[in-house]
């Protein structure tokens, strides 16, 4: 029997010896000095990693702050230069154009004047005028000095420009977090929201939900949702019988949050605030923050106890408070200071309800008094609002129900909604960003919030459910 003929050694052609060794790393056959000269061969190339890594170490201990900064800070000025620059330009058209409106108004009422004296001129030459045309005259240089002292021939149109939403300085690389106890370099990436895309309303809400919580045994509820899709929900019927959850944004994994705070044990209002990553709400003993992931609860200074604070809505880093003596607060919820106040947003007899908040507007629901809703004198109203509070659109409801639906969508549509005129369910309307109906139809549940979550699913809390339908 002949042995079986060994392989070479792999290392160079040269070397006629046998292969007795395997490399792990290439699977090549050495011989057992070729072996020890490609093992310090590889240990050459790991001391050139060594080398390479403590080269960048050098080079980010050396490299400053500003230095780094450089580039980014040239570019956030070269933006801002151009929108100056924009900006410039945008008001040199508006003077011109107010410049040659004006001219030719006053074109206009010199021609008016010169008409005037001209016809003056005519009647005191011909000795033609009596009473009448004395009076005549007298109204026609009365108009006159109306149109000089109070006529504006030109107004201001101007446009809401989301300074907040100009500039953004986001990572060229997604946000990773590596994973422990792994012998492999895995990383997860931080979740983001997906982009806003649209649905047709009226067909999702008429599909079957995937998720409905029956929580028929609570008089009332509110919910919220985060920028990544999770619902806080908080349902009452007495301070013995209440609820504070939290459900993931598959409608899974519901996490209860134990609450014993507050004089009556009431919550009143839900909000969300992506710039601090927390869910804010309004109880008894104040402002209170949760955070999402340890669910820890801690009370702000922003509002003292007993005070009639009743709802809270946020977009960014922008608090809005709203009380039950109709004006609104604005705060910024880096430093909880307020940074503005309105009073009066509503007339004395009515209250404000159902506020939801986009980036560019505020809308909520103006309810009168039951005395003046049970006499026909008063009627709720839905307005819409940019931040500042300035009116855009009023529109009004003829229902005599509480059960009203005031959303603005992530698009800047508007979706409103009161009591079915007959029967059980809502009447809903809605409205694009221009005020065009877009369409109507009736809805068989009575919607109190909408929430649209991770771009494919929407949250409906109804009057005695909470619906999850995918789009």
């Amino acid at each position: 029997m002949h042995m079986a003929e060994s392989m070479k050694c792999q290392f160079d052609s040269t070397c006629k010896k046998s292969g007795i060794t395997a490399c792990l790393g290439c699977h090549s056959q050495f011989c057992a000095s070729h072996l020890l000269e490609h093992r310090r061969t590889l240990e050459i190339h790991f001391q050139e990693l060594f080398h390479e890594q403590n080269s960048l170490s050098e080079i980010l201990n050396n490299a400053t702050h500003e230095s780094r900064s450089a580039h980014i800070y040239q570019l956030i000025e070269q933006w801002e230069k151009e929108q100056i620059e924009q900006l410039r330009n945008a008001v040199q058209r508006a003077r011109t154009s107010a410049d040659h409106l004006l001219a030719q108004d006053n074109l206009t009422l010199n021609h008016t004047s010169q008409q005037l004296a001209n016809d003056l001129q005519e009647k005191f030459a011909t000795d033609n005028y009596h009473e009448a045309d004395i009076e005549q005259f007298h109204q026609r240089l009365q108009n006159l000095r109306t149109q000089i002292e109070n006529n504006e021939p030109v107004t201001i149109d101007t446009a809401l420009i989301e300074w907040t939403k100009s500039i953004t300085i986001i990572p060229t690389v997604p946000t990773v977090q590596p994973l422990e106890n792994k012998a492999t370099t895995t990383a997860i990436a931080e979740w983001r929201p997906a982009p806003y895309r649209e649905f047709d309303l009226e067909k999702v809400l008429k599909s079957e939900p995937r998720y409905n919580t029956g929580i028929y045994h609570y008089n009332s509820a509110v919910a919220v949702a985060s920028d990544k899709g999770e619902i806080l929900w908080y349902g009452w019927n007495g301070r013995r019988n209440q609820r504070l959850f939290l459900l993931d944004r598959l409608a899974a994994n519901p996490r209860d949050i134990h609450w014993t705070h507050g004089i009556e044990g009431n919550i009143k209002s839900l909000a969300w605030c992506s710039s601090i990553q927390r869910f804010l709400f309004i109880s008894e003993d104040g402002l209170n923050t949760l955070d999402p992931v340890t669910l820890n609860i801690e009370l702000t200074n922003v509002i003292q106890i007993g005070t009639d604070y009743s709802l809270c809505v946020a977009f960014d880093g922008f608090l809005y408070l709203v009380s039950t003596k109709q004006h609104i607060e604005k705060w910024n919820t880096a430093n909880w200071g307020m940074l503005k106040k309105w009073n009066n947003v509503v007339d004395e007899e009515f209250s404000i309800g159902n506020v939801t908040i986009n980036e560019s507007h505020v809308a909520f629901v103006a309810h009168p008094a039951q005395a003046f809703l049970s006499e026909r004198k008063q009627w709720p109203r839905f307005e819409l609002r940019d931040h500042e509070m300035r009116l855009i659109r009023t529109l009004k409801s003829y229902a005599d129900r509480v059960y009203y639906v005031s959303v603005l969508l992530p698009n800047g549509d508007w979706l409103i909604g009161d009591r079915a005129f007959r029967g059980v369910g809502q009447d809903l309307k809605l409205y694009d960003r221009n005020g065009k109906q877009k369409t109507s139809f009736k809805y068989n549940h009575e919607i109190c919030q909408l929430l649209v979550l991770d771009n494919q699913t929407i949250a409906i809390q109804c009057a005695h459910e909470l619906l999850l339908i995918d789009y």
